[in-house]
């Protein structure tokens, strides 16, 4: 007897954002300053109907999920124009990508995860010479990331055939 487990997952985000954006220029036009500020509610909402299913692999339990993730999201960036064919650049930004909800989890505390963030900052410059024709930019970034979003398996699910679910798995870092 071959058996599959059936389920009916549904998923709801509603996202709310304010957002806002000052620049300035100084030294006669050749710097400028800038800051970005983002801050946003993600309601979600999800849940998974009772289906069919026997055996040892059960019937779903029809579990509901609701939570409000909230985030702020800044970013800071600064550009020298040195002359009008070299320019020098820094940011800093932070990213979020919300938490949410893997209600088919087998084990109860994988059935929620957290955000996933990072703060990225990048140093760098752009060139241009021989009236244009040749282009020659550089950049340093480092990418700073906690609490990374990724498919993985569920824990504690004995059906080698199980689908996988969103897992925080750590921090990660990236340079170059």
């Amino acid at each position: 007897i071959f058996q599959v487990a059936l389920s009916n997952i549904t998923t709801v985000t509603r996202t709310q954002s304010v957002f806002g954006e000052l620049n300035m220029s100084f030294m006669d036009d050749r710097a400028r300053f800038g800051v970005e500020a983002r801050y946003s509610e993600d309601k979600k909402e999800e849940g998974e109907a009772a289906s069919g299913g026997g055996g040892d692999l059960g019937a779903f339990a029809g579990a509901f999920f609701s939570d409000t993730f909230s985030s702020f999201t800044p970013r800071v960036t600064f550009e020298y124009d040195v002359n009008d064919d070299s320019l020098l650049f820094a940011s800093a930004a932070k990213g979020v990508k919300s938490g949410g909800f893997s209600a088919a989890a087998t084990l109860p505390e994988n059935r929620t995860y957290d955000d996933d963030q990072n703060w990225t900052y990048e140093i760098g410059s752009k060139n241009t010479f021989n009236d244009g024709q040749v282009q020659l930019n550089a950049t340093l970034f480092y990418i700073d990331w906690t609490n990374v979003q990724i498919l993985a398996a569920d824990e504690g699910n004995v059906n080698p055939l199980s689908r996988s679910i969103v897992r925080n798995v750590g921090d990660v870092t990236s340079k170059g």
